[in-house]
């Protein structure tokens, strides 16, 4: 069987520069900018070993705000690591960053909260204690895997 490994994320933004410093400024993000192989251009926000790819929304797709923000099918948000999400939130409100969802303990040893991101991109902070997970996890479908 073909081994996948996921290499990144991709994220279309309407303000390609004003995203990328967005998550640099907010979130921590490393920006790298590079040539490809067909001469485009591209930014990179690095997260550690995890990459998202930004690229400008194209001219002629839709600008509809998203106006519901809970749950949705597909992709439905980003989480990021904290160790204190009651601190991330309030330096995030701090630096005008909208609130979606107030910090709260949505199971023991779980806190999180979701913050809005450019071009409405739901973001989750999470603080997830060891106990989360009190046993070892079941691998589902091993016989595909042979």
């Amino acid at each position: 069987m073909v081994a996948f490994k996921i290499d990144h994320f991709h994220i279309f933004a309407t303000d390609l520069d004003g995203t990328a410093r967005w998550y640099h400024d907010k979130l921590g993000a490393k920006v790298l900018r590079s040539l490809q192989s067909n001469g485009k251009s591209r930014i990179d926000l690095r997260f550690g070993e995890t990459m998202i790819y930004l690229a400008e929304l194209p001219k002629d797709s839709p600008r509809i705000p998203r106006e519901y923000f809970g749950p949705l099918p597909g992709l439905e948000h980003i989480g990021f690591h904290v160790d204190d999400v009651d601190a991330a939130v309030e330096q995030l409100r701090g630096e005008g960053v909208d609130i979606l969802l107030e910090p709260m303990e949505v199971r023991p040893f779980v806190r999180i909260a979701f913050v809005k991101g450019p071009d409405d991109i739901r973001i989750e902070l999470l603080c997830r204690g060891p106990e989360d997970f009190p046993s070892e996890p079941e691998e589902l479908f091993k016989e595909a895997m042979t």
